[in-house]
């Protein structure tokens, strides 16, 4: 079967139509694609932003979290030394008697001195279960001092292990058993008193504990942190009974 060629107005018409296919299939122009990209750039900055403010959040939740716990470390170490307070009195590095509780110029700075139990022996050592513990604040940092002995030679040295950084300040109170709170301890009237010697209730004073301390730790990006230590009434009470004296018996009711 013979075909006949395709006339002139065939063609053209053909040609018209792919041209119209074509034209359907057409791409973005330049300024589609610049505002595309545009679009793109800022979400990706705004999920860029987003991002790095989850994380540095969630860094400064953990360097709070960390920071709270030394913190805690720290107080739970103070704490379990004033739990366990001795009424052991020392001779220091001149062999001048320094009282159980100390609190006063410690280094040339204010700190706190005093002898606790409990010291542990792992290695079961023949020596005793009291040490010598002070607090003082040095460079910012609070320092828990030790002495390996408590009558010290002039050559026995003390161990500083700082416990907290960032602190500003360390501020003491002690209590008497006349519930009277003071800056220092001994109380500073009674340091320096020539009846010392001649009256045994002021002495035992001066041997005795307080009844109460209260401790803050001025930090730097904490504030205040307070903590009140009461000292167990045997210390202070029975420190104060004067030497010799008795207790008057008690007398029956009558019948």
């Amino acid at each position: 079967m013979n075909s006949e060629p395709p006339t002139n107005a065939q063609v053209v018409a053909l040609v018209d139509d792919r041209s119209s296919c074509r034209g359907g299939l057409q791409g973005f122009t330049l300024l589609e694609l610049l505002v595309a990209i545009a679009i793109f750039a800022v979400l990706a900055a705004m999920a860029y932003a987003g991002l790095n403010s989850v994380l540095s959040t969630s860094h400064h939740a953990a360097r709070q979290v960390e920071r709270l716990a030394k913190v805690q470390i720290a107080v739970a170490t103070i704490s379990r030394d004033f739990t366990q307070l001795a009424m052991r009195t020392i001779r220091d590095e001149y062999g001048d008697p320094q009282p159980a509780f100390l609190a006063s110029g410690l280094r040339g700075n204010k700190g706190i001195e005093f002898t606790r139990g409990g010291r542990r022996n792992p290695g079961g050592f023949i020596r005793s279960s009291l040490q010598r513990i002070g607090y003082i604040v040095q460079d910012n940092q609070l320092f828990r001092v030790s002495w390996q002995v408590l009558d010290r030679a002039q050559d026995s040295n003390s161990i500083s292990i700082p416990i907290i950084d960032r602190v500003n300040g360390l501020i003491l109170r002690f209590m008497d058993i006349a519930e009277a709170w003071h800056d220092q301890w001994p109380p500073e009237n009674t340091i320096n008193s020539a009846t010392v010697s001649a009256n045994p209730t002021i002495a035992a004073m001066i041997q005795a504990l307080p009844k109460a301390v209260e401790i803050i730790l001025d930090l730097q990006d904490l504030g205040r942190v307070t903590r009140l230590y009461p000292i167990y009434p045997a210390f202070h009470t029975s420190a104060l009974t004067t030497q010799g004296q008795q207790n008057p018996a008690p007398q029956n009711p009558a019948r």
